[in-house]
């Protein structure tokens, strides 16, 4: 595992070494994660802190639903003494009482060895590795005043089902409020939030370095919670890896090109989610 972070959201973890299939009926589901990320925005609307942060994950191989057997989590350092503050994680809705009734996953979050609240339900599409949390401000300390402060992330994925044993871990930071890769428009240079892109269609966009923020931030990672077939994308300055065969990306300034359907990619403040639209 290492901590290359990768995305303007603004961090991105990887793990480029793939897992060992497991053997059906093994008891050893394959929770591994690939990448990771994590973005802040302002919402005034959604969260009394004024502050929204997300949390993405994608594992190498997909699971059929969001409850069981994964547990999809982060441990936040929010003043980076070394010691995890504040702990974020995927489970059932009210499965500590109920386990398997209710059948949603929602986005638990709380202090270290404290009350856990959850405010929004985990985006998971049904057989995808794709995961989403969304987590207030206030659920872990911090406000839309805390801008540019760089929180420690440790990522981990789970089984919760049948070991509880952590399968993997990959740790990064992020920078509130402070992405240091932005999309732009090519012509007018504007700050893009959304892109629909139709099938058959190719547009071209720019990658722009904001400059340092205090993380190690490489580029940007695209996630669909569709559970469309390329469920994740990497762009990087330095790189031009895409690991779809129809949604081909460039180097710095970067083209979309998708062959069999509508795709629609937006982001907030950096953080992309790439939606497929059948």
């Amino acid at each position: 595992l290492k901590g290359v972070l990768l995305a303007c959201i603004p961090s991105l973890g990887e793990n480029t070494t793939a897992p060992s299939a497991a053997i059906q009926g093994s008891q050893n589901p394959n929770i591994t994660a690939r990448y990771v990320g994590a973005t802040s925005y302002t919402a005034a609307g959604t969260c009394s802190s004024g502050l929204l942060l997300r949390f993405g994950v994608k594992t190498w191989q997909p699971l059929t639903h969001a409850n069981y057997p994964a547990e999809i989590g982060v441990y936040l350092d929010t003043n980076r003494d070394g010691t995890m503050d504040y702990r974020v994680y995927t489970a059932e809705l009210n499965g500590a009482s109920a386990f398997a009734e209710d059948g949603r996953n929602a986005t638990y979050v709380g202090p270290i060895g404290g009350t856990y609240t959850s405010k929004f339900y985990t985006e998971h599409g049904a057989n995808s590795g794709v995961f989403v949390m969304s987590v207030c401000g206030e659920q872990i300390g911090l406000t839309s005043t805390d801008v540019g402060k760089i929180v420690d992330a440790r990522f981990y994925t789970a089984d919760n089902y049948i070991t509880d044993d952590v399968i993997s871990t990959i740790s990064t930071s992020l920078t509130i409020l402070k992405d240091r890769y932005v999309a732009l428009d090519p012509t007018s240079g504007a700050v893009l939030d959304q892109i629909d892109l139709a099938a058959n269609s190719t547009s071209s966009y720019t990658l722009a370095d904001t400059g340092a923020n205090g993380s190690t931030a490489q580029g940007l990672l695209l996630l669909n919670t569709s559970g469309g077939t390329t469920e994740a994308l990497t762009l990087g300055i330095n790189t031009s890896a895409s690991p779809s065969p129809t949604c081909q990306v460039g180097r710095r300034r970067w083209r979309f090109r998708c062959d069999d359907d509508l795709w629609r990619y937006w982001w907030l403040r950096g953080f992309f989610r790439w939606y497929h639209h059948h």
